[in-house]
């Protein structure tokens, strides 16, 4: 078992001798020279030998002085060692960073984000996990979580990236097959590709109306990614996040679903274990933040 009071006494120590005095230790610790002298004192006597001799002019170093006190250095450098390696840690991009996240999140902006990040930090190590399950944060190791919705554990963090506004979408092949919507109504004619056997929908037209239903799924999906691409090998309509289709919107490989119908916009949050951000987490969520921003 460590001995607390031989171990602040070894600190003190070392001190004496790198400074060559008691006075300059005691300067140099933030203490008086007595208690300098007295921590020596209990040191001498826990381990039953003479480490210094004094003078009324200097001291020295006994032979069993001289055998204890690199040992004592050694301990005290490697303790410094270690408070810089932690300081580098906290301070700067190195290290893991442990990080779960939607699914379809993968493919589009989180890699976006990412992929720069780790060729500019080279030193920075990335664990990403995709998954739609919700992981938990504290107990299964994580730094940051990328999550939809409201924040249902208090004891985490969450800092808003963006809004994400979820769009009923399907191919235009399909759409000309099954007939163009023009009314809420009649969503239920659709086939409906979802991660449940129903949902329900709440859409507001561009001018006021509010319409409230629920769709049967016809084909049931586990993930987002599997459902787009049920949705883009024309099997019918899937609720997609806006921000991971931008792109197959822009081509139009997927169109809207009655586009003057909107739907609630969801939050997108990065979510952290406690308030004591180390800074490589906070630079991934400030340019992941930066990256939202232009879709808002």
């Amino acid at each position: 078992m460590l001995n607390w009071d031989r171990l602040r006494g070894m600190v003190v120590f070392a001190s004496v001798v790198e400074s060559g005095s008691m006075t300059s230790a005691a300067d140099k610790l933030g203490m008086t020279a007595s208690a300098v002298s007295q921590h020596i004192r209990q040191l001498e006597q826990s381990l039953g030998v003479t480490l210094l001799h004094r003078s009324t002019r200097k001291l020295t170093l006994s032979e069993a002085g001289r055998h204890f006190y690199p040992g004592t250095a050694a301990m005290i450098s490697a303790v410094r060692e270690a408070e810089e390696g932690l300081q580098i840690l906290r301070d700067q991009p190195v290290g893991e960073v442990k990080i779960t996240a939607p699914l379809g999140l993968s493919h589009g902006p989180l890699n976006s984000v990412l992929i720069p990040f780790m060729q500019q930090y080279p030193g920075l190590k990335i664990t990403l996990d995709c998954s739609d399950a919700e992981r938990d944060l504290i107990a299964e190791g994580y730094d940051l979580a990328i999550r939809f919705g409201p924040l249902k554990d208090s004891a985490l963090v969450a800092q808003r990236l963006t809004s994400c506004r979820m769009m009923a979408v399907a191919t235009p092949a399909y759409l000309d097959n099954a007939g163009i919507p023009q009314q809420p109504e009649q969503l239920m004619q659709l086939r409906w590709i979802l991660s449940q056997p129903q949902t329900s929908l709440s859409l507001q037209h561009t001018h006021g109306q509010r319409w409230q239903g629920k769709v049967k799924a016809h084909l049931v999906g586990s993930d987002i990614l599997l459902q787009r691409q049920w949705c883009l090998a024309h099997m019918g309509v899937s609720i997609q996040p806006y921000s991971e289709i931008i792109e197959l919107l822009a081509n139009e490989t997927l169109v809207p679903v009655l586009p003057d119908w909107q739907s609630p916009s969801a939050g997108l949050y990065a979510v952290t274990p406690g308030k004591d951000i180390p800074a490589k987490v906070k630079m991934i969520v400030d340019a992941l933040k930066l990256f939202f921003r232009k879709y808002e």
